[in-house]
């Protein structure tokens, strides 16, 4: 997989979209569930939203991303 994703810049921007993409609704997933079972609370999450809009972790892939994941978990209320 290394091989093929540094193959060009196109594979590289590839591969580092999927990343992107499945690390994203991996952790708003995790965090939803987690609220759900009342483990987390909003409350405890907005501060690591603040840092990565901070740190310009920010991306428009990442918008679409966490827009579509929240479709899933209408009741989450963990939402940057």
């Amino acid at each position: 997989m290394n091989k093929a994703c540094s193959a060009s810049e196109e594979n590289t921007n590839m591969c580092a979209g999927a990343a992107e993409y499945g690390s994203a609704v991996m952790t708003l997933s995790l965090l939803c569930k987690l609220e759900a079972k009342g483990i987390l609370t909003k409350e405890n999450v907005v501060l690591s939203w603040d840092e990565m809009f901070k740190v310009g972790g920010w991306t428009p892939l990442l918008n679409e991303i966490v827009e579509g994941t929240l479709e899933d978990f209408p009741e989450c209320s963990i939402k940057p």
